[in-house]
């Protein structure tokens, strides 16, 4: 199962590939079914399968594991299935590597891959899966995350790569919200004259709440709502997603690819400290934890917990006390003797 609060973030690439589809199957193809090479099978069987097993947002990150243009099937989907051998995924794993993604990603492909073929030889399609090689993490790999402080979230606003992605920045680091979460944002969940907007959430009990909006969210959204006024020729927007492909109407599953290049542009790939910057859509939301913890006076801990809908204070507490140790340290600079 995927850790869908990292979610977001695990595919090293932009784009998922297909909708969820419509009509489910859980067999695989009768005629020959070892003869089929991987991607019939993953896109004929096993994605059905799957779309019937996890949740919307679960089924949408292990879709692009398979489909997406570094994903595995680009890599393994022409090899029949009685011919995959672990060689073929060790190969995938350099390919990966190759491509600059971390072991994280590389585990996760890994994870779905070897569920894959567990069920084949459960239904007798093959023998034996194989003994697929544990990705390892190096030691001292793991990033540190680097939040946006208040003046690099006006850059990257500035340097948005669209007024649409601008308002989506903006809207993600103004209520800390999951990406996943984001991206489901409706123009009827806001209500503009009490400065609220109603949380569709995809974690836990706690996500689905009304929460209030904050000054850049508020202003941010009015902003690009009054810009589809103009473009579309209607009066008001009150319907449908906020955020789209803006050519095909289609929903966006993801917006790695866009934040990553907004902030290469704002020169934010690297922090005020000038080390490297490890850019991903959950950067976001966290900016939104450690500048509240950092405001002054800082936003009461319960108030940012309500906010975000975390149902244990741990991880915000964590935030804090980081925060902390950046205030002293700022103030110590102050220090002269």
């Amino acid at each position: 199962m995927v850790d869908r609060e990292e979610s977001d973030d695990i595919t090293c690439t932009s784009s998922f590939g297909r909708a969820p589809p419509s009509r489910p199957r859980t067999t695989v193809n009768n005629a020959s079914p070892s003869s089929q090479t991987l991607e019939t099978f993953v896109l004929e069987t096993w994605l059905d399968l799957r779309s019937q097993e996890v949740s919307e947002n679960t089924y949408r990150v292990e879709e692009g594991f398979w489909t997406s243009e570094n994903g595995i099937l680009a890599s393994l989907g022409d090899i029949e299935l009685h011919q995959l051998r672990p060689l073929h995924f060790e190969q995938h794993v350099q390919s990966l590597r190759s491509r600059g993604c971390t072991a994280r990603t590389m585990q996760l492909h890994r994870s779905a891959y070897i569920a894959a073929l567990k069920y084949l030889v459960y239904v007798g399609v093959m023998k034996e899966s194989g003994e697929i090689r544990p990705i390892k993490t190096k030691r001292g790999e793991k990033w540190e995350v680097k939040p946006f402080s208040a003046g690099e979230v006006k850059r990257l606003l500035e340097h948005a790569s669209s007024p649409m992605h601008r308002a989506l920045f903006a809207l993600g680091i103004g209520q800390g919200l999951r990406p996943s979460e984001l991206l489901r944002v409706e123009w009827q969940d806001f209500d503009f004259e009490r400065k609220t907007i109603k949380i569709r959430g995809t974690k836990t009990a706690a996500s689905d709440a009304i929460i209030p909006l904050t000054g850049i969210s508020e202003r941010e959204m009015s902003s690009w709502r009054d810009a589809l006024c103009e473009r579309n020729g209607r009066g008001s927007v009150d319907k449908g997603l906020c955020f789209y492909h803006q050519q095909t109407g289609r929903p966006i599953t993801s917006f790695k690819r866009s934040l990553t290049t907004s902030c290469y542009n704002a020169g934010l790939s690297v922090d005020e400290m000038g080390e490297e910057r490890r850019v991903f859509p959950y950067l976001l939301r966290h900016s939104f934890a450690t500048l509240a913890a950092t405001s002054s006076p800082p936003v009461p801990l319960s108030v940012v917990q309500t906010v975000m809908r975390h149902t244990s204070s741990k991880m915000l507490l964590d935030v804090y006390a980081k925060a902390g140790q950046m205030v002293v340290k700022e103030g110590l600079q102050h220090f002269h003797l």
